[in-house]
């Protein structure tokens, strides 16, 4: 994320670097900031709308629980002509007056490598479209913007009920044995040093595929992986994952009962995890 035009960061490893004028890889001059966070979008707004009051609500703007009680406050007391804002204004929040909601780049959570991407969008769009017009005798309305208005989360948000969804979505993780028909696990490993995250999923993993390939009860089990965690680096430590599927409870419950009877194999520095049913897989 560009900071202040002259420094990028990583919200999740804290790396920072200075804004280069060239292309690091081409040496390219053609370097343009495009980007589309929320100070791109109050500065367009403010030049749209010079006569609003216009905030801003987000991790830079809220950083603590009175910044937050304040930011609401002036929106209930009509401070607040226009209020932009990051997921943290997308839940449990509820403002009289609000008539109208822009989802902008409502494609950035769909195409997250978890199974749950798409329900967790259609209950983002869902909530924040709940906002507008909440007391009013008149409709609010909503404004979605997306590159892809055809996915199942903006289609089944706007013209179909709830019941649609979920039949849907069902009928999908069951092909896939995803649950509620079947069981997950996610093995984590992390480390301060890439090689010893690595090595440790490594073991994690070779101790699984060992259970399925000498246990005939276990030949419905999946074992995907090992791979670099999608956050693969947080809080300067490394991160790996492997995802078991399992067809029941029972086969997972006999499967973790005897893989934990040793852990010996977790090497000093390291530690190794196991998830279940994961509600996150970043």
């Amino acid at each position: 994320t560009v900071h202040n035009h002259n420094h990028l960061v990583c919200h999740y490893c804290d790396y920072v670097e200075e804004v280069s004028p060239k292309c690091p890889e081409c040496d390219s001059e053609e370097v343009e900031n495009l980007g589309i966070g929320t100070e791109l979008i109050e500065n367009d707004l403010k030049s749209l709308f010079p006569e609003a009051c216009i905030r801003r609500a987000d991790r830079d703007e809220i950083s603590n629980r009175e910044d937050m009680e304040n930011l609401i406050e002036n929106m209930e007391q009509s401070k607040i002509d226009i209020l932009i804002g990051t997921q943290m204004i997308a839940k449990g929040l509820d403002f009289k007056k609000l008539s109208l909601v822009g989802l902008i780049l409502a494609d950035v959570g769909f195409n997250l490598p978890d199974f749950r991407a798409t329900e967790k969008a259609y209950q983002l769009l869902t909530q924040m479209a709940g906002r507008a017009g909440r007391h009013s005798d008149h409709p609010g309305q909503v404004i979605v913007q997306t590159y892809n208005p055809e996915h199942p989360a903006i289609t089944f948000s706007t013209h179909h009920s709830f019941e649609d969804f979920a039949t849907a979505e069902l009928e999908l993780r069951k092909s896939m044995n995803y649950p509620p028909f079947g069981r997950l696990a996610l093995i984590k490993a992390q480390a301060l040093a890439l090689e010893k995250s690595e090595r440790s999923i490594q073991l994690a993993t070779k101790r699984a595929h060992l259970l399925t390939q000498t246990s005939t009860s276990y030949e419905n089990v999946l074992v995907l992986g090992p791979c670099p965690a999608p956050l693969s680096k947080v809080r300067n430590k490394y991160r790996f994952h492997t995802l078991i599927k399992f067809p029941s409870s029972p086969v997972m419950s006999r499967f973790f009962t005897q893989y934990l009877t040793d852990t010996s194999w977790v090497p000093n520095g390291a530690k190794v995890q196991i998830d279940i049913d994961p509600v996150n897989m970043l």
